[in-house]
């Protein structure tokens, strides 16, 4: 059987759906930015327009601090995982000075 080779119009419409811009979608912010495996703008505001265009759930009260997505709600990582990762950051960090 013969490979079937995507047309240049199919092969754009398909990279626009994989990047969510041939309609809105139903989802959250968070969730289109993991859709997109992250989101990038140059102009901070850039990255509201980009969620907002994508998605039919964007609200004005959505935020982002220090460039990350605060998801709400946000749950703490339990105390044991807290510790796990600290233990595990010191290995790094002396691997790494070594």
């Amino acid at each position: 059987m013969a490979e079937r080779v995507l047309t240049r119009r199919e092969l754009n419409r398909a990279t626009l759906a994989r990047q969510l811009l041939l309609e809105r979608q139903r989802l959250a912010p968070a969730a289109v930015i993991e859709c997109l495996v992250g989101m990038q703008a140059q102009w901070p505001p850039a990255s509201y327009v980009g969620i907002w265009t994508r998605t039919t759930d964007f609200r004005r009260d959505w935020r982002a601090e220090n460039g990350r997505v605060v998801p709400e709600p946000f749950a703490p990582l339990p105390r044991p995982a807290q510790r796990e990762l600290a233990d595990e950051t010191e290995r790094l960090e002396a691997l790494l000075a070594d």
